[in-house]
């Protein structure tokens, strides 16, 4: 009888989780809030654009990964993520709001300086350039350039002239 039970208290556990889990895993599977974004399980409505990112050191890309902001495990999806390796950031949120390159790349759980933008590392005394549709941005803190719909973002590291 007590393995009926026992049993029965499993099959319970397994059923009431919805993941296959025997203990209360909500605490392994959430994922906090980064700057206002949260992990949400559904991708927001109120708020569906699009930025592109591109990181060149010269002339090699350094890609910007697949599923940033979906961490598998959690089962949920922060509303700046990525879906593909193209660069699409793609900004998907239940509120209207601003967002900017440094609440995507926090997001990532990557570095953004002057000097550095994830593995891409300035020269020297020689700030990373960025660009924003063509144009460059000098005296812009990298992390406040606001993502807008359509936006291309380059980020490159110039070689010192000699």
């Amino acid at each position: 009888m007590r393995q009926i039970r026992l049993v029965s208290i499993l099959v319970g556990a397994v059923l009431t989780s919805g993941r296959g889990a025997i203990a209360d895993d909500s605490a392994f599977f959430h994922r906090p809030a980064i700057h206002g974004i949260a992990c949400d399980t559904m991708e927001g409505a109120a708020l569906h654009i699009h930025a592109v990112l591109q990181i060149r050191d010269g002339n090699k890309e350094i890609a910007v990964p697949a599923r940033v902001g979906m961490p598998v495990a959690a089962q949920c999806v922060y509303w700046l993520h990525t879906h593909s390796a193209n660069g699409v950031i793609h900004i998907e949120s239940p509120q209207q709001r601003t967002f900017t390159l440094g609440d995507f790349f926090d997001v990532w759980g990557e570095s953004l300086t002057s000097y550095r933008a994830a593995d891409l590392r300035a020269d020297g005394n020689t700030p990373l350039a960025v660009f924003v549709n063509g144009k460059q941005q000098k005296g812009v803190s990298l992390r406040s350039i606001v993502l807008r719909d359509g936006e291309r973002i380059l980020i490159e590291r110039h070689p010192i002239r000699q």
